[in-house]
């Protein structure tokens, strides 16, 4: 369900950057509860036998999921998208449409059996928007909005109402970018500039309405690459920058949102007192944004949140991480260490999450990883 305080499932929001997480991190906080959702790894073809990876994914049913990502090869272009699809006993690839130059998918995101967008860019010189389509029966490009950039989040909220948010160039540093379909086409709509000496990005976006929606992501790029979270509201007429708790060094990768006061975005931060990297866990109350404890995993960052419900609501990241709301605190699940590193989640009520990313195969290549929960 996606109308606003609905008690229903949220599927994503998720993480655009990746990091590369500690294969050793340290777990600080306490182990998973004995409530621990039951996690397995579900097979996922590769398109070459060279670097495979997923970035993103979305469910409307048991019997449809999507998820995208890309599939690297030693003939031009070298990194071409991928595209699967679950059909209620398997995964299997979707054949798309192959751009002229290296490019990749970064997001999707589905209203139905026949309105899905998958959005990334194309690198063949300079960056620019790739934005596919599917109608029900095949994948096709649409033409996105004007100007070069990267694209690394989507939402859908009908046939004729979604969203896309990312990066685009114009004079010196990467600005934050969203835009907005109206049924026929992309349309770039003004999001605030936080610093326009730094360069800026939005990982992800959610809402729960065409007039409430949220977009996170960072500002940074000065000499010691420090960053400060971004967080944008939509209130149906304008973009508009919402305050967020303070951080020495911090980054937003994805979000959900379950209603105008029950919101979560993900992320990492540096901490002072650790001297590394955590993951960071913040929520909207429907007055502002708190940071709320999460388990320090040293090194490691969330990439993307989702929710079941308010009391369950999932967040994974890189090093095999996927982290518990239960409506009281954050605590670590158990999965399967072949997992690898995880970059997106989606939930579907009543009770399955879906997880996608990448792990190492025999060949030491990167492969597709899905893993999955049916008892959340």
């Amino acid at each position: 369900m996606r109308s606003g305080g609905s008690p229903g499932p949220r599927r994503r929001r998720r993480r655009r950057a990746v990091w590369v997480a500690l294969l050793g991190a340290t777990l600080l906080l306490l182990g998973p509860p004995a409530s621990a959702a039951t996690w397995t790894r579900v097979a996922s073809p590769n398109l070459t036998q060279f670097d495979n990876v997923l970035f993103g994914v979305d469910a409307t049913s048991s019997s449809n999921a999507w998820a995208v990502g890309r599939a690297d090869d030693v003939t031009s272009p070298f990194r071409r998208p991928l595209i699967q699809r679950w059909n209620g006993t398997s995964w299997s690839i979707v054949p798309s449409p192959r751009p002229a130059v290296d490019s990749e998918l970064r997001d999707v995101d589905a209203s139905s059996a026949s309105n899905a967008w998958a959005v990334g860019f194309t690198s063949g010189g300079s960056s620019a928007a790739l934005i596919q389509r599917w109608n029900g029966a095949s994948w096709t490009t649409v033409p996105g909005p004007s100007g070069s950039g990267i694209l690394l989040g989507v939402k859908t909220l009908s046939a004729s109402d979604a969203w896309v948010v990312g990066s685009r160039s114009t004079v010196g540093p990467f600005d934050s970018m969203a835009a907005r379909w109206n049924g026929t086409s992309w349309t770039p709509v003004a999001t605030p500039i936080p610093d326009g000496q730094l360069g800026s990005q939005l990982n992800a976006v959610d809402g729960t309405s065409s007039s409430d929606l949220w977009a996170v992501g960072q500002a940074g790029g000065g000499d010691y690459q420090v960053s400060q979270p971004i967080i944008l509201r939509w209130n149906g007429s304008a973009w508009s920058a919402v305050a967020t708790p303070a951080a020495i060094d911090a980054t937003l990768e994805g979000v959900v949102a379950l209603a105008s006061n029950d919101v979560w975005a993900v992320g990492r931060e540096f901490n002072r007192d650790l001297l590394w990297h955590v993951p960071w866990v913040l929520h909207w109350n429907g007055q502002s944004w708190r940071k709320v404890a999460a388990p320090a995993v040293l090194g490691a960052g969330l990439s993307a949140v989702t929710a079941l419900s308010p009391t369950r609501v999932y967040a994974v990241g890189g090093g095999s991480l996927v982290l518990r709301w239960n409506g009281s605190s954050w605590t670590r699940e158990s999965i399967p260490s072949s997992a690898g590193s995880l970059w997106d989640a989606a939930a579907l009520g009543p009770s399955t999450v879906w997880a996608v990313g990448q792990r190492t195969r025999t060949n030491g290549a990167s492969g597709t990883s899905i893993v999955r929960t049916t008892n959340g």
